[in-house]
């Protein structure tokens, strides 16, 4: 479950059965073409990296220069306020003087050629943050590592990962982990007042020099992503915002397109030993 900070291009892939003596031909394929939009709308920070491109034909060549769309009209509307992104390069779309602000839901329309898609996305309200304590937890060789485990109770259905950090005196990440552990919610109907949230294992290395300074990166995501996430198979996390090949994915951009524009919320807490 990699959580890393590089956008993946991933198009839509299909696949092939045939026999010894059997040909597929071009034409027994029926292409719709689609946008692909995909990003995260992140609580505190500006309005980046939201990429646009298209679909391509089974049999065409492939290439950034064919999948990128880079004259396509981005629009991000929240209430009465509308902002045009701009293309930076490779099909990524941004307007860095807008803050993206949490519990706020917005609405992304993107329009190229004859195609129009649209995502609503919800960036989360994080829930109120416990204690992140260091445990120990059974390796399966039967030795023992360490892990931080922090705790939170919900508002809702929002779905929280965690990666340990080491962090400095002013609580900021000088180094973090690249990996999610899962994404945990509150299930439909449960009763639940926390939740425990593991990272992954803690290297020896820097649990031996910087215990002292350990913590934890909450990441909130928004019910819609959690969906996907389940879906998806992918076990990627985070940055990554297309998984396996899938017909059963939940994506939540509609119309004219697919891919997942997720809403985000941090929070940093800082670990005590159990």
């Amino acid at each position: 479950m990699k959580k890393f900070l590089n956008i993946i291009l991933v198009g839509i892939y299909f696949f092939l059965l045939t026999g010894c003596e059997e040909v597929i031909l071009e034409s027994e394929f029926v292409f719709e073409e689609k946008l692909v939009v995909r990003g995260i709308l992140d609580a505190g920070f500006a309005l980046e990296n939201i990429y646009v491109g298209k679909t391509l034909p089974v049999f065409a060549e492939y290439g950034d220069s064919y999948t990128h769309l880079t004259d396509a009209v981005v629009i991000l509307r929240s209430g009465s306020t509308v902002v045009n992104l701009r293309h930076f390069r490779d099909g990524i779309y941004r307007a860095p003087e807008v803050t993206i602000q949490e519990g706020a839901t917005y609405e992304l329309i993107v329009y190229w050629n004859s195609l129009t898609a649209n995502a609503i996305i919800s960036v989360p309200n994080a829930g109120s943050p416990g204690i992140a304590q260091i445990v120990n937890y059974s390796r399966p060789n039967n030795t023992l590592g360490k892990k931080i485990r922090a705790s939170v109770t919900p508002n809702g259905l929002e779905a929280y990962g965690a990666t340990w950090a080491v962090l400095n005196v002013n609580d900021r990440v000088i180094i973090e982990a690249e990996e999610f552990d899962g994404v945990f919610r509150v299930q439909k109907g449960e009763q639940v007042l926390n939740l425990n949230i593991p990272t992954v294992e803690i290297p020896s290395s820097v649990y031996s020099s910087s215990a002292s300074s350990l913590g934890v990166v909450l990441y909130v995501y928004n019910t819609e992503y959690y969906d996907y996430f389940s879906t998806a198979g992918s076990g990627k996390l985070a940055d990554a915002l297309f998984g396996q090949p899938s017909t059963s994915v939940i994506w939540n951009v509609k119309g004219d397109g697919i891919g997942m524009v997720a809403g985000r919320t941090r929070r940093i807490i800082r670990a005590q030993e159990e």
